[in-house]
């Protein structure tokens, strides 16, 4: 953790403690004040490796861990070059975020088509598949480590629910914001999760 964040995650703590012990009427001003200093305006992704239940049961905890491995290694590697930036690995998931849904989108078909190059050189039981997730929006983030809010809720949703195998999901208020709409062919869908109507864009490629 560097000096800087653990400086923004100290005025954290100190601003979360106060609305705990708060009233109604100043927890209002606090949560403002939070908002104020830790929100952004960004877009996250979130890249669901698929199989683990199939997997784990087959060929055991570690062989899926290995997978988990590679899958931070490969993603690690390439995320800058599309100017995005890991929030945190958690499980089996990739969090990260990007300046605009078009990195997101590019960083999304590079790491497939990666996936898909590194298929070819092994057994079906090692294939790495993955789903992923994009919504862009306002989310609250600290210590460049983890990030809350509807933002989140949304991709993680996208990614770890909806979105199928080998497969990208891009919520369509985050699509409508893309430069280069007619670069990509996409499917319009209404998907439905926890009684929620939400529109997203399937990205062929």
């Amino acid at each position: 953790m560097t000096e800087q964040d653990a400086q923004e995650l100290h005025e954290y703590k100190v601003l979360i403690d106060r609305y705990i012990d708060a009233g109604d009427g100043q927890r209002i001003e606090i949560a403002a004040e939070i908002e104020r200093r830790f929100s952004v305006e960004t877009t996250i992704l979130v890249l669901d490796i698929s199989g683990f239940t199939r997997l784990t049961s087959k060929f055991g905890i570690v062989h899926y861990l290995s997978m988990i491995r590679r899958m931070q290694l490969l993603t690690t590697s390439i995320i800058t070059d599309h100017q995005g930036e890991i929030i945190k690995f958690e499980a089996d998931n990739l969090f990260a975020h990007f300046p605009d849904v078009d990195a997101a989108i590019g960083f999304s078909l590079d790491v497939l088509q990666r996936f898909r190059s590194m298929n070819v050189s092994t057994n079906d039981h090692s294939d790495i598949h993955a789903s992923i997730g994009i919504a862009s929006g306002s989310v609250l983030v600290l210590e460049h480590r983890d990030a809350w809010g509807s933002t989140m809720n949304l991709a993680s949703k996208l990614g770890e629910d909806l979105a199928e195998k080998d497969e990208v999901l891009v919520h369509e208020d985050a699509f409508s914001a893309s430069r280069k709409k007619s670069f990509y062919a996409t499917e319009r869908l209404e998907l439905m999760a926890s009684g929620i109507s939400i529109p997203a864009r399937k990205i062929r490629g």
